[in-house]
C-alpha cells in the first residue's frame, strides 16, 4: 500500500500522491469537542532534527500498534468513557518447545518461518529458524526455572518433552552444539482477553521527547484457565511433532511474557 500512496497520479486519474516522512512522530492528535461527539482534526508531528508541524486533516488514521496508539490516545487526553483503551494486550501466551535432531535441519539458514499448523480453538504451531545467538537465548528464557536446578513457580509441565525450563551448562553447551540439528516450535496460544493485561500511562516513569511514556502490563500466572488449556495442548502437540519427525531430545521452554505479535485494544462502547 505505500507504493500506491506514494504513486497515486501515476495508477488513478486525479489521484494525488501522499509524501511519506520517515523518522518523524506524532506527539498529539487534535480534537474539535465543540459538538456532541469530540472529532479529530489533525496532528502535531516531530520531524527528524525536532522541528515540530501541525497538520489538518479531515480524517486521522490512528495505527501505531498494540503500544504506541494507546499511549498517543491518553497523551492526546482523549475521552475513554468506559475505560478500554489500551486493555487487553496479550504476547498470545507464547512458548518455545524445540528438538534435537541427529540430521541436518538448516534451522539457521533461509526464510527463518514459512509453515504452521492451525489447532482451531487452541492456537497455532509455527517453525521458526534461528542463528546461533537468538537460539542461545531461546533456549536460556524460562518462567519454569533452570533444568535440572532451581524451579520456579510456573504451573506448565513437560506435555511429553524430555525437560522444562531453561538449559543449563553441559545440557547446553550440547544442544547448541550445533544449531543447524535444531528444530523449533512457536506456540501462538488463542488466548482470551485480559482486561488486567493492559497498556496506560507510565507516569512514575521520566517522559521523552514525545510525552509520557507506556507502561506494560502482563499479568503472566493470572490468564484464563481456557489460555492455559490452549497453551499445554500446544505445547504436547508440538513434542509429539517433533518426535515423529525423529528428535533425539526435546526440550520446552516455558517463556516468561515476549512482547512479540502483541495486540491490544482501543473499542470505546
Amino acid at each position: 500500500y505505500v507504493p500506491m500512496m506514494l504513486t497515486a497520479d501515476a495508477w488513478q486519474q486525479g489521484g494525488r500522491p501522499a509524501e511519506l516522512i520517515a523518522d518523524a512522530y506524532v506527539q498529539k492528535i487534535h480534537v474539535d469537542r465543540s459538538g456532541s461527539i469530540p472529532r479529530a482534526t489533525g496532528v502535531t508531528f516531530e520531524r527528524p532534527g525536532g522541528a515540530k508541524h501541525r497538520e489538518e486533516a479531515k480524517v486521522v488514521v490512528l495505527a501505531g500498534g498494540a503500544v504506541e496508539s494507546p499511549r498517543l490516545w491518553f497523551n492526546s487526553g482523549l475521552p475513554n468513557p468506559n475505560d478500554w483503551v489500551g486493555r487487553g494486550f496479550t504476547d498470545h501466551h507464547l512458548d518455545w518447545v524445540f528438538g534435537v535432531f541427529d540430521d541436518y535441519t538448516g534451522n539457521s539458514k533461509g526464510a527463518s518461518s514459512s509453515a504452521r499448523a492451525d489447532f482451531p480453538g487452541y492456537g497455532g504451531i509455527e517453525n521458526g529458524g534461528l542463528p546461533p545467538a537468538l537460539q542461545a537465548f531461546a533456549a536460556t528464557y524460562s518462567d519454569a526455572g533452570i533444568h535440572g536446578g532451581a524451579k520456579n513457580a510456573s504451573p506448565a509441565t513437560k506435555q511429553g518433552a524430555d525437560t522444562i525450563g531453561r538449559l543449563a551448562g553441559l545440557d547446553l553447551l550440547r544442544t547448541l552444539g550445533d544449531v543447524d540439528r535444531i528444530l523449533n516450535c512457536l506456540i501462538i496460544t488463542d488466548d482470551d482477553v485480559e482486561p488486567l493485561n493492559r497498556v496506560r500511562p507510565g507516569y512514575s516513569a521520566p517522559q521523552d521527547t514525545n510525552g509520557v511514556v507506556p507502561e506494560i502490563n502482563v499479568l503472566h500466572r493470572r490468564r484464563s484457565k481456557r489460555t492455559f488449556r490452549n497453551r499445554e495442548y500446544l505445547a504436547g502437540k508440538a513434542a509429539q511433532m517433533l518426535r515423529s519427525l525423529g528428535a533425539k531430545s526435546v526440550h520446552r521452554m516455558d517463556w516468561p511474557p515476549l512482547i512479540l505479535h502483541a495486540h491490544s485494544t482501543m473499542r470505546m462502547g
